[in-house]
């Protein structure tokens, strides 16, 4: 049985509690289900279609409608991201206690919110704070090009270089939420990552 520190919740970017109310969609992943290699290849699917459900919410707006521009690079943005939010979390999440890993989209007007949770060891969570503090404190399109020029785009890397690119390549708004859970085994974390896209 799992259980939630509620007292233990910490937050860091700009991370936003998303309201029920917006469109939403969420897709849940149990990724010890199936052969990892198998379900890495489904990350793409997964992103596609849900950049393919924004593009569809927008082209139907008021705000946007008719602007086929706009509307392919909202597909385009958040696929790409999606993707990215897919990756991370099947790479790092912590398989031993079986818990899913859950995908969303919160569309608000013309914000999207792409929020993904999963779980993680205190380890890991405590090396994510560690980055995001130097996300915070330091110019993330030096932090780009030093890995580009240092070549540092090995697999240990990967997930730090696509983070940059969200925010330097598609302006994303970057947000965090660690929450500690209890397990009959250990403590575990549960990460709960955000980003926010404006398009007008």
């Amino acid at each position: 049985m799992i259980t939630v520190d509620e007292s233990d919740i910490k937050l860091f970017g700009k991370f936003v509690e998303t309201s029920p109310l917006h469109e939403q969609l969420a897709i849940v992943i149990c990724p010890y289900a199936i052969p990892f290699s198998q379900r890495w290849g489904n990350n793409g699917l997964s992103a596609d279609f849900i950049g393919e459900y924004a593009s569809r919410i927008f082209n139907d707006s008021p705000l946007t409608i008719g602007n086929n521009m706009l509307i392919k690079d909202v597909q385009n943005s958040v696929a790409f991201i999606a993707n990215e939010l897919l990756e991370n979390a099947m790479k790092y999440s912590h398989y031993s206690y079986k818990y899913p890993i859950k995908l969303r989209l919160n569309i608000d007007g013309s914000t999207i919110r792409l929020l993904i949770t999963n779980t993680v060891t205190q380890i890991a969570a405590q090396k994510l704070q560690d980055y995001i503090h130097q996300l915070e404190s330091m110019d993330t399109m030096e932090m780009y090009i030093h890995q580009l020029e240092y070549g540092e785009i090995e697999e240990k890397n990967s997930s730090k270089l696509g983070i940059l690119t969200i925010i330097n390549d598609y302006s994303g708004q970057l947000g965090w939420k660690f929450c500690k859970l209890f397990s009959e085994v250990s403590p575990i974390v549960e990460i709960t990552t955000m980003v926010e896209l404006k398009f007008l």
